[in-house]
């Protein structure tokens, strides 16, 4: 008898449990995944979270009342003040929830999909949260737009067919028949490995605009994501047609009157003169202004294309190279033989000066980024000028020691550790080395 009441206490508990535990198994088997398969979309958890709590909180209530006997009337007033202070404070994550569970039921985008939320930057879409849409941009950031406002906002999806349509307008001059222009834009379309053929590109002549001609291309491509690189691919083959058939497309011209400006307090185009590049160079600045015009005929033009080697780390060298123009990336080899980018030049600035004045290897490796001018003085070219002025020699240390001691002292150790390498000696031991290496006595 003392074990009676509880068990059938048990019992009665469990008949409200146990149905409640089937029923949900049944919504999970026959509702939930039978919607999963119609839709061909997994259902959001937050709504299966949902539907489960009900129906054990329905349960629970039952429990209460028809087992213990108690009022439960106290308890859902008091359940639903408790609910309506929860509610209040976070009310904008429901919103973002329930607006999360719309966006998932309608489905307008899937993963992958490039999408437009109202204003904000395009990109691919790579999931939705309970509180946000994630999505990540053209320039890789991440965006995260609240679901309460992807669900108000007006929503643009460029991947729900199988292509895109990509529209360019040009600007022809009237002269020009346009069965001749349609065909050599159509050319420039077919002429475009990322331009499909299917659905085919349509060239068309909407209309004449104050009296020139305007033409529509029209074309599509598969992948929208692909879009810049495709616009950018399209645009230089309409260029290279038009150009080819002596087609120039019409531009608006307007009269400006300029007026010559003050003198920059750089030229742009001092750059590329040889004495103007001489006067950068450090090494050479306490040299007298006739012997900078002289070493500058001495200096010899490259055209490096990209992506080509300079130097390389550990060859010997006996020449100096100024950038005129282009930019060059200067790397190194690590203790694991592995190549570490450490620095990147560009125009006006010039390395090998330590190979030019002592015949040390190359420190480093030198490689052109993108098409680079290069001057380069030889140690041939630079030895009249220290064997006629072996002075030179001591300005060459100097300004050498100069920019030794302004780069230790950007250095976070100790003086002692490198005052051996800066005492007084140290521009001597500098300019026995040049002229040893000259061959001047």
């Amino acid at each position: 008898n003392d074990l009676y009441e509880p068990a059938m206490t048990l019992v009665n508990i469990l008949w409200w449990l146990i149905p409640a535990v089937f029923l949900n198994i049944f919504i999970e088997h026959f509702i939930w995944q039978s919607l999963e398969k119609r839709a061909n979309r997994s259902i959001p958890r937050v709504l299966k979270g949902m539907i489960s709590a009900l129906v054990y909180l329905f349960a629970f209530f039952a429990v209460i009342s028809f087992v213990f006997g108690m009022q439960i009337t106290g308890l859902l007033a008091t359940s639903g003040v408790i609910a309506m202070i929860i509610g209040l404070a976070i009310q904008l994550n429901i919103s973002n929830i329930f607006s999360g569970i719309a966006l998932n039921l309608e489905s307008p985008f899937h993963i992958g999909d490039w999408i437009r939320v109202k204003d904000y930057p395009e990109g691919q879409f790579l999931d939705m949260t309970w509180r946000s849409t994630r999505i990540k941009t053209r320039d890789n950031a991440l965006l995260c737009i609240p679901n309460s406002l992807a669900a108000e906002a007006i929503l643009v999806n460029f991947s729900t067919h199988t292509s895109y349509r990509l529209n360019l307008y040009l600007h022809i001059d009237v002269e020009h028949h346009p069965d001749r222009v349609r065909k050599v834009l159509l050319d420039s379309c077919y002429a475009t490995d990322a331009v499909l053929s299917d659905p085919a590109p349509a060239v068309l002549f909407p209309e004449i605009k104050e009296g020139i001609a305007v033409y529509l291309v029209a074309c599509s491509i598969a992948d929208y994501g692909q879009r810049p690189s495709i616009n950018h691919q399209l645009w230089l083959k309409l260029w290279t047609h038009l150009n080819q058939a002596h087609i120039y497309p019409a531009v608006r011209t307007q009269q400006i009157q300029y007026q010559r400006a003050k003198a920059l307090s750089t030229n742009a185009d001092a750059v590329n003169q040889p004495l103007q590049l001489i006067d950068i160079i450090d090494i050479f600045a306490n040299f007298p202004t006739n012997l900078k015009q002289a070493l500058a005929q001495k200096l010899h033009l490259h055209n490096v294309a990209a992506n080509t080697q300079i130097v390389q780390q550990g060859d010997e060298g006996d020449s100096l190279f100024i950038i005129a123009e282009g930019v060059v990336s200067v790397s190194v080899l690590n203790k694991q033989q592995q190549s570490i980018e450490v620095a990147r030049l560009g125009t006006g600035a010039f390395f090998g000066e330590m190979g030019l004045l002592t015949g040390e290897e190359r420190t480093a490796t030198v490689t052109a980024l993108t098409r680079t001018l290069l001057f380069e003085l030889s140690k041939a070219d630079l030895a009249p000028f220290i064997a006629s002025n072996p002075e030179l020699s001591s300005c060459i240390s100097e300004t050498l020691m100069q920019r030794q001691q302004a780069t230790e002292s950007q250095l976070d150790r100790p003086l002692a550790e490198h005052e051996s390498e800066l005492d007084d000696g140290f521009a001597d031991r500098m300019r026995q080395k040049i002229l040893n290496f000259f061959g001047v006595k």
